[in-house]
């Protein structure tokens, strides 16, 4: 019973009489045929797996989920890839080359035209290009904010009118040689006096220190901020948490 099987060297092997013979079709398959070639059971159309047909009639490789293919046609007529996404936009043109990169939202492209008419990278928002005329050689209007200041000067090189906001103050002299308006804004205060010498720290900003005379001890008029009017006085007599805003 478990030994090997000891078949005799006069035995005769038969084997079933099929080569030649067609096998019947498949029954209720579903596809006809005017070939004369037999259908193998398993194998050719008559299969309809999800890789032959799809799930209606095709496969959904080859036909989309109606009639034609999902990747060649689109979901109803051109393909995803070829006709509708990439090439034609989603109405008409492509939304890589016609609406999205040439024109922009409306007509030229979001990178050559602006959001209306010109392009966002080459010409600003209106006209000029927000990055080659406006950004880095023109300025907000017309110059360039590093080259030239906001209006006509460099705001590196001339400051925001005609100095530069380093080397010449805001008007004329360097912010940091000169203050605002003529001194140095750390030698000289904002006036006269230097910001941290004679305004900021000894004298407030207008005649005592903003940290002596008018920010701790005296409020921004006369009492301190911190003293009188912020906790004691409210923001006209009384104090913000005790009585109201303007008396209880």
């Amino acid at each position: 019973r478990h030994g090997p099987v000891q078949v005799s060297q006069n035995a005769a092997i038969t084997l079933p009489q099929t080569a030649g013979v067609p096998r019947p079709a498949r029954k209720n398959s579903g596809w006809t045929t005017t070939s004369s070639e037999p259908q193998e059971e398993g194998r050719g159309l008559g299969r309809g797996n999800r890789f032959t047909a799809n799930r209606f009639t095709a496969n959904r490789f080859t036909p989309n989920r109606f009639t034609a293919n999902r990747f060649t046609p689109n979901r109803f007529t051109a393909n995803r890839f070829t006709a509708n996404r990439f090439t034609p936009n989603r109405f008409t043109a492509n939304r890589f080359t016609p609406n999205r990169f040439t024109p922009n939202r409306f007509t030229a492209n979001r990178f050559t035209a602006n959001r209306f008419t010109a392009n966002r990278i080459t010409v600003n928002r209106f006209t000029a290009n927000r990055f080659t005329a406006n950004r880095f050689t023109a300025n907000r209007f017309t110059a360039n904010r590093f080259t030239v200041n906001r209006f006509t000067a460099n705001r590196f090189t001339a400051n925001r009118f005609t100095a530069n906001r380093f080397t010449p103050n805001r008007f004329t002299a360097n912010r940091f040689t000169a203050n605002r308006f003529t001194a140095n804004r750390f030698t000289p205060n904002r006036f006269t006096a230097n910001r941290f010498t004679a305004n900021r720290i000894t004298v407030n900003r207008f005649t005592a220190n903003r940290f002596t005379a008018n920010r701790f001890t005296p409020n921004r008029f006369t009492a301190n901020r911190f003293t009188v009017n912020r906790i004691t006085v409210n923001r006209f007599t009384v104090n913000r948490f005790t009585p109201n805003r303007f008396t209880l």
